[in-house]
């Protein structure tokens, strides 16, 4: 006879926040799937089970997709698993994706399908944290210029122009980017009030259009200020427009007397 409570019995705890962290990174809610997979991960490696292995990849990847700078394997509880074989490579890739070497990363994902891309829940998110390198690199190179083609940008992220503009949508929307697509152009067209834009034509390559810009570079080396010489100044000021208002004040009075003198004339000489 089955006995029914066995059948269903609850799961593990370990269990239900490995899966829950899965169901939260789905939904983007990457903070709270990265606190499932660590509980699990630490649930895992307590009770000595293997499965802490393939819990710890998925951390990690939780991880970069909240697009944390703190690496996850300097926690003391990940940190003994660093140089494991299964996870040099998730090791790897986290360095990779900091400092967004889009090459490197890569060259990881197809050096080691077996560890990273065999998983197919790992493999599912490649994609957006691939994306996700694409967009800081994006940003990066767009930063010294306020004209710059499309064309160029695909050349240097290695997409299509469609792909371009995808993460340029994303990046104004998401990131508050300060720029206009102009499609019919091909042109990428920054803020005319952005500061510290190199004032080129062309890169060595001469695929790329920037405009001039009047706005100097805030590293432009300028003397200080001295605090006392603004102290003075400003009470110099200070004196200059109170002595001008005073002027003024004393200028209008003395019109004013002598329209009262010339009426009280009239007055006084049809009076007599």
């Amino acid at each position: 006879m089955v006995n029914i409570a066995s059948k269903f019995a609850k799961p593990h705890p370990r269990t239900w926040r490995k899966c829950g962290g899965k169901m939260h990174l789905r939904e983007d809610r990457f903070i709270d799937a990265h606190t499932d997979f660590f509980e699990a991960f630490k649930n895992y490696d307590e009770s000595g089970s293997p499965r802490r292995t393939t819990c710890l990849k998925y951390l990690v990847l939780a991880n970069m997709l909240i697009k944390s700078d703190i690496n996850p394997f300097d926690s003391q509880e990940a940190k003994p698993f660093k140089n494991e074989p299964e996870i040099v490579a998730m090791t790897q890739m986290v360095q990779a994706y900091q400092d967004n070497d889009i090459v490197a990363f890569e060259k990881i994902l197809s050096e080691h399908q077996n560890s990273i891309m065999a998983d197919p829940f790992i493999r599912e998110h490649t994609e957006e944290l691939m994306n996700n390198i694409r967009t800081q690199v994006l940003v990066r190179l767009i930063r010294p210029y306020t004209k710059v083609k499309l064309a160029w940008l695909a050349k240097q992220l290695k997409v299509t122009e469609k792909e371009v503009v995808a993460l340029l949508v994303d990046s104004i929307l998401d990131e508050g980017l300060e720029a206009k697509i102009n499609e019919e152009t091909g042109i990428l067209e920054m803020a005319k009030d952005k500061k510290s834009v190199v004032t080129t034509t062309r890169n060595p390559t001469g695929d790329i259009s920037a405009s001039s810009s009047d706005d100097k570079s805030p590293s432009t080396s300028t003397k200080p200020p001295n605090s006392s010489e603004e102290s003075s100044n400003s009470s110099a000021n200070s004196s200059n427009s109170q002595q001008c208002q005073q002027n003024l004040s004393y200028e209008a009075l003395r019109k004013w007397a002598d329209k009262i003198q010339t009426l009280q004339s009239h007055i006084a000489a049809n009076v007599k």
